[in-house]
């Protein structure tokens, strides 16, 4: 009788401290990709750097991501997750470092390519981490995929939100060497709170559900069904809408509402504060209730508020102000996780509804596309924004790509009347 109080106590306890140091995993290596943004295109004017490679300095965090989740599923098939994470982490440090170097380098064309290779490498292993991650944290529980996502989610859109902070502090207290040295430590010690993770076990046993009778065996190629890959789809749509206004927004702000950086940035601090506490309490709605009336409901809901971020001229009775830009970027951050969050659990319903389980490899491979979107969606978003930006005023801008994007969400609404599912509508 003892035995299973022990063991019922073991779960109770390792479990959330297992979500717990994996997240803090997912918020010390996300950082990563906004820390030097901050600080990095002021020094390279210093440095009299041609400033079209800041932008493609910035820009190289979307396709590193991209490709990082592309290995990954391969590298979790052939390694346990709890070594991977932790050697990855403790890589993404060393990696980080190297852009310490840079400061060693006068002429430009080594210095560009010091800071490209430690970008690419860093962005990669940052990837990798994350997928790792995520996909762990969805293993730990996997009746509450939707609620240790959102944690996910939530952690690491806290990183990206203040990432910029934490390099503007340590740049300008120690300067680009000692920034860089001290942010490779601490990715390193990153790797300590995975190697202690009591329940990242690692890879299940893939042959467990091979003998059951009746059941497709699902290939590595099933994961690419539209059935499956839509959820995703409308997660890189969402993604697209998230990202949209990054580039634009602060000239509009400073033209049109004569507020500067300083402003702007609050104000997307804002959003980012509201995704990151929206995320849990979606989460724990969509585990209790369904995923799918939160995908349909965010479809319609996402481009809704982007309208009334411009807002659209079409609808005159909005006055254009910093309140109303304030409170639609407060309302697209209590939508945003609403869309997001879904697509893991949705996938995982749809695979195992046509397949009868979900092997790991299959469930890796689906956070693996899960984290891509968000980069892919990024990528997107940012490039249509300077194309339209060009002819178009922001308001117009943000109005017609969020009425081309309802398109999707009469989409969205007859994936979710038709695909085969096990959830109750």
């Amino acid at each position: 009788s003892e035995h299973p109080q022990k063991q019922l106590t073991d779960s109770t306890v390792s479990k959330p401290l297992s979500v717990v140091l994996v997240s803090s995993v997912i918020f010390i290596s996300s950082l990563a990709y906004e820390f030097p943004n901050a600080f990095f295109p002021l020094y390279n004017r210093a440095r009299d750097i041609d400033p079209i490679w800041n932008g493609i300095f910035i820009g190289f965090c979307c396709l590193e991501v991209l490709c990082a989740c592309l290995i990954t599923p391969l590298l979790m098939s052939t390694f346990p997750t709890r070594p991977l994470l932790t050697g990855t982490a403790i890589a993404l440090g060393v990696s980080t470092m190297l852009f310490a170097l840079m400061d060693h380098f006068f002429e430009p064309i080594f210095y560009e390519i010091v800071g490209t290779f430690s970008r690419v490498l860093s962005g990669c292993l940052a990837g990798i981490v994350e997928v790792a991650s995520f996909a762990g944290l969805v293993s730990i529980y996997p009746e509450k995929v939707a609620t240790t996502t959102a944690i996910g989610e939530g952690v690491l859109n806290g990183a990206l939100a203040f990432g910029p902070f934490i390099g503007s502090v340590l740049f300008s207290r120690g300067g680009l060497k000692k920034a860089f040295i001290i942010l490779g430590a601490i990715f390193a010690l990153s790797g300590i709170p995975a190697a202690f993770s009591p329940k990242l076990d690692g890879q299940k046993n893939e042959k467990e559900d091979s003998n059951e009778p009746n059941v497709i065996k699902p290939s590595r190629m099933s994961v690419l069904s539209p059935w499956i890959l839509f959820p995703f789809l409308h997660l890189t749509a969402i993604q697209v809408l998230n990202t949209f206004h990054y580039p634009i927004i602060s000239i509009y702000v400073y033209d049109y509402l004569g507020e500067g950086v300083v402003w702007t940035g609050t104000a997307l601090l804002l959003n980012d504060i509201f995704i990151c506490c929206a995320s849990p309490i979606w989460g724990i709605l969509i585990d209790r209730y369904n995923p799918y009336v939160a995908m349909v409901a965010s479809s319609f809901l996402m481009p809704l508020s982007y309208m009334l971020l411009g807002p659209l001229p079409l609808l005159y009775f909005i006055e254009p102000s910093k309140t109303q830009l304030l409170v639609a970027l407060a309302i697209m951050g209590c939508i945003v996780p609403m869309g997001c969050i879904p697509a893991i659990p949705v996938a995982f319903d749809v695979f195992k509804t046509k397949y009868g389980s979900l092997p790991q490899w299959a469930s890796n491979a689906l956070v693996s596309i899960y984290c891509s979107s968000f980069p892919l969606g990024g990528f997107i978003g940012s490039t249509l924004a300077g194309f339209m930006d060009k002819y178009l005023t922001f308001r117009w801008s943000t109005g017609i790509i969020a009425l081309f994007f309802l398109v999707e969400a009469v989409a969205c609404c007859f994936y979710c009347c038709t695909v085969p599912k096990q959830r109750d509508s």
